[in-house]
């Protein structure tokens, strides 16, 4: 089968092979489905489910859920797109909507407009954040100054050795 693919969209995706393409000229409502690469060129209402790569090109409005491993967006998408793998939105892409995703990558003139969760195995382990601890007169901060009452006057700070700043 001959590429449809410019080089740099076939790179991008990481396959040239395609399974299902909606053309430039359609207009489907409902669930697209399959086991490998999809390109949509046309309208699309509905779901798109694939195990494989989804490519929405140049021209593409697509409405829908997007469930796929990975995704690259040249034109339209409103709706929430789930990628186990990269998420690419390139320059001319626009996405409305929530992610999951591996890992996002956003060209340049790409839009994004929504809620973005990456997966990362070291999640769990990064815990809360700190909070942040405001200091109150008489303690020491990390350069060991300690904290005077606050005034009209111009602030004047101790380093412990009997220096005044």
């Amino acid at each position: 089968m001959m590429s449809i693919f410019r080089k740099e969209q076939a790179a991008a995706t990481g396959s040239a092979n395609l399974d299902t393409v909606l053309g430039a000229g359609a207009n489907l409502q409902g669930v697209l489905k399959s086991g490998g690469n999809i390109r949509v060129d046309g309208i699309l209402q509905g779901r798109i489910e694939t195990a494989g790569n989804v490519v929405i090109g140049p021209s593409a409005k697509v409405v829908a859920n997007v469930s796929a491993n990975a995704v690259q967006v040249w034109g339209i998408v409103q709706g929430n797109i789930e990628a186990d793998g990269r998420l690419e939105i390139l320059s001319t892409g626009r996405v409305f909507g929530e992610l999951s995703v591996g890992a996002l990558m956003i060209d340049q003139g790409g839009l994004f407009r929504g809620r973005c969760f990456m997966s990362g195995e070291d999640l769990d382990q990064l815990g809360p954040p700190e909070e942040e601890h405001l200091l109150t007169e008489g303690e020491r901060d990390a350069d060991d100054r300690v904290v005077i009452a606050a005034s009209d006057e111009p602030a004047e700070t101790s380093t412990g050795n009997g220096d005044i700043h």
